[in-house]
């Protein structure tokens, strides 16, 4: 079954909430929550009342509930991070199908053996590989230069470049890679696209319409097809690899 733009981290998200939750049902939260500010207040009556050591002894308690806290709001944070990158791989995917007429095509989610290269865009301009990122702060600091988020994630869609073209290759089609992209959407926009020393393009969501169409034609509509049925014929094999695989480790053989 093919998996939708974001459907990976949304699952992944929604893992980790139903694993906090079976850890410690959201019902009795609130119940430790009161818990510790009561005993916080009862701790300093101690400490006046009674000495340190017994006020000590149930600080002690009192922080590892606590951290118990911190930790499961941690991963809460993570899963809602999690729920952000996902909307944003539904967002690029929504961006290059509005492209369809004309002529660009999207593959989704193509995983391989320990990774997944989040979109690949075939049309006029080419077999375009696009990695998503979400981040609030940005891909780029102060001084426009990408910051250490930003270099990752170019570092990543370089190194996807390679087995997509193998993909190809494979597959019947004469296709290579004519551009790699870095899509960043958050609360801080870039402003301008960035093109890095590996000829990457660093770029907002919202300009990627206009960025694709922009692209000078080197694919016919047959070489287009072409490349799309041989990346789509191996992402229905590999699907079909890894359900049988999950198949077999839930009957345990």
């Amino acid at each position: 079954m093919r998996r939708k733009a974001g459907e990976r981290l949304d699952k992944q998200a929604r893992a980790l909430r139903a694993e906090r939750r079976n850890l410690i049902g959201w019902r009795y939260i609130p119940a430790v929550v009161f818990y510790c500010f009561v005993c916080s207040l009862f701790i300093l009556y101690l400490a006046w009342a009674s000495g340190p050591e017994l006020a000590w002894m149930l600080a002690g308690f009192a922080g590892g509930v606590s951290l118990l806290l911190l930790w499961i709001a941690t991963d809460t944070v993570s899963a809602s991070r999690l729920e952000s990158a996902a909307i944003a791989e539904s967002n690029t995917s929504s961006e290059v199908r509005k492209l369809h007429r004309k002529g660009w095509r999207i593959i989704d989610n193509l995983p391989f053996h320990k990774f997944d290269v989040d979109h690949i865009a075939i049309g006029p301009g080419g077999v375009v590989v696009l990695e998503t990122k979400w981040t609030s702060d940005g891909l780029t600091d102060t001084n426009g230069r990408l910051n250490h988020y930003g270099e990752k994630a170019v570092r990543q869609v370089a190194n996807n470049v390679t087995p997509i073209e193998t993909v190809l290759k494979r597959n019947g089609s004469h296709a290579t890679v004519a551009h790699s992209c870095v899509v960043s959407w958050g609360i801080r926009s870039l402003g301008a696209s960035l093109t890095t020393q590996k000829d990457i393009t660093v770029i907002d969501g919202d300009q990627l319409g206009a960025f694709l169409l922009g692209l000078e034609p080197v694919m016919s509509t047959a070489g287009i097809e072409s490349a799309f049925e041989a990346l789509d014929q191996y992402l229905e094999h590999r699907l079909e690899y890894i359900g049988r695989q999950s198949e077999a480790k839930k009957a345990g053989v």
